[in-house]
């Protein structure tokens, strides 16, 4: 009984390992804080490419659509699958979203603003509004336990017409 209490007493005084066991201790967490950072960053990445394809859509419905819209009684519906190519898709034609956001769906609004004070009496404004819908970070975590935890943002740029 003697050698065994010896034995823990000199068990209990050396330090010799500690540094590795709190190293083992915390590395989970720094491994999860990792994680958390990596994929939050490529979350908000993904919004902000949805924002930027949402303001060059608006950009390039102002240039294409007729100036004359509001006085000839169009619409901008033909547009919106041009649209949507350059808010979802690269140049090159590949998705612009990381595998955790996709686009929902993509709407444009044509408003004849008259009153404004400017040279025209009716001033054509389009409207382009996205839904993104993003999964956060640690959803494949969370998915297997309970039921998936997605956030949909909506996006929505205005754009005087000018037309051709």
């Amino acid at each position: 009984m003697g050698h065994l209490r010896n034995h823990l007493r000199h068990f209990r005084r050396d330090t010799s390992g500690t540094a590795l066991v709190e190293f083992a201790l915390s590395l989970p967490l720094m491994v999860l804080v990792s994680y958390i950072s990596i994929d939050g960053l490529r979350l908000m990445w993904s919004y902000q490419a949805a924002t930027s394809g949402v303001h060059e859509a608006a950009r390039y419905i102002a240039r294409v659509a007729p100036g004359d819209i509001c006085t000839t009684g169009g619409s901008l519906t033909g547009y919106e699958t041009a649209l949507r190519d350059i808010v979802s898709q690269s140049s090159g034609g590949a998705s612009i979203f990381s595998r955790d956001a996709r686009l929902v769906s993509l709407t444009t609004r044509l408003d004849c603003v008259t009153g404004t004070g400017l040279r025209q009496p009716t001033v054509p404004v389009a409207t382009v509004s996205a839904d993104v819908e993003m999964r956060l970070p640690l959803f494949r975590v969370f998915s297997t336990v309970a039921n998936p935890v997605t956030y949909t943002a909506r996006i929505e740029e205005q754009a005087r017409i000018y037309g051709l």
